[in-house]
């Protein structure tokens, strides 16, 4: 009986482009407001494509804010200080940011997952994208 063997070199060598497919992106960081006078998205300085820390299995109990196509999909509403899981499915990264500064939050692209902690005090809470204007949502705290 003989036994065969078979080359590992091409499973390396699939595990390693997946390797370098995975790099890349750099370490650029992103303009914190678009170039004067442009009101297109595509004209805008967008952050990199980054993939960052995610928690797929670790995700907290509670709402989630989903980020699609350059747009959020928002809770009805949140208790005050509750744990806000934020799905990020776009490729570019997102910031939730509340207009009057109650809370900012960074949403690595490409299936990110964060946090955010609901503000304490109950109200309505206007927020953006500080990299793509045109990307708007309200949470509400009650």
């Amino acid at each position: 009986m003989t036994s065969v063997v078979r080359p590992i070199w091409p499973f390396v060598l699939v595990l390693f482009v997946g390797v370098l497919a995975g790099c890349g992106g750099g370490n650029q960081s992103p303009s914190s407001s678009p170039p004067a006078g442009t009101a297109a998205p595509s004209a805008m300085t967008e952050m990199p494509s980054m993939t960052g820390p995610t928690a797929t299995s670790a995700r907290p109990a509670g709402s989630e804010i989903v980020i699609s196509n350059f747009a959020y999909s928002v809770p009805a509403s949140v208790s005050p200080g509750q744990q806000v899981t934020i799905v990020n499915n776009d490729s570019r990264a997102h910031s939730i940011t509340a207009d009057n500064n109650a809370f900012d939050v960074q949403a690595w692209g490409s299936g990110g997952i964060t946090t955010l902690t609901a503000p304490s005090t109950p109200g309505v809470y206007p927020f953006h994208c500080k990299y793509h204007e045109n990307m708007r949502g309200t949470l509400i705290v009650q």
